[in-house]
């Protein structure tokens, strides 16, 4: 069923589908309709795979497309036709956070945070250096319901808050 023992995200889709991402072995997925379990992994060479197999969590947006937050990016599989889109390669995503507004929060592992649309286009790259976050490295993001965000950050392996309200 599992091809990797790490579990870094589960998440239910709105079919029910259980979606389950792992540390090297890509992603399982327990169908609610039918039972053989298919499984989603890094294929070299291949555009239209997982783009890497180290996923640390999964989202579904607005449009029921599946998000996965990889070591290299993020893949997008599209709900329409199941192919793929690759965004913020080279970029190790470790969480991301649906957006009230259909877009999603992606925090990184030292590159801050990153508001993308639903198309995958990037909207907004807060960070350290622009002094919009007291650190880069972003391992938990949630929005609440006035758009503002409270994400859960490592500075120098000691835990601290960072919260950002944008302008309104």
């Amino acid at each position: 069923f599992l091809r990797g023992n790490g579990v870094y995200a589960v998440t239910k889709d709105f079919q029910d589908n259980i979606w389950i991402g792992s540390y090297t072995g890509g992603v399982s997925v327990a169908i609610a309709l039918k039972y053989p379990v298919t499984v989603l992994t890094h294929e070299r060479g291949n555009q239209q795979s997982l783009v890497n197999n180290n996923v640390n969590d999964i989202e579904e947006n607005s449009n029921k497309d599946l998000w996965f937050a990889t070591d290299d990016g993020i893949s997008i599989r599209r709900k329409s036709d199941y192919s793929w889109k690759h965004v913020l390669r080279s970029t190790v995503i470790v969480d991301l956070c649906k957006s009230d507004g259909g877009d999603i929060w992606a925090g990184t592992y030292g590159d801050g945070l990153y508001l993308v649309d639903k198309m995958g286009r990037v909207k907004k790259h807060l960070t350290q250096k622009h002094g919009e976050l007291t650190t880069n490295y972003i391992f938990s993001v949630k929005e609440d319901a006035d758009g503002d965000f409270f994400g859960q950050v490592y500075e120098y392996y000691i835990g601290a808050f960072a919260t950002y309200m944008p302008q309104k």
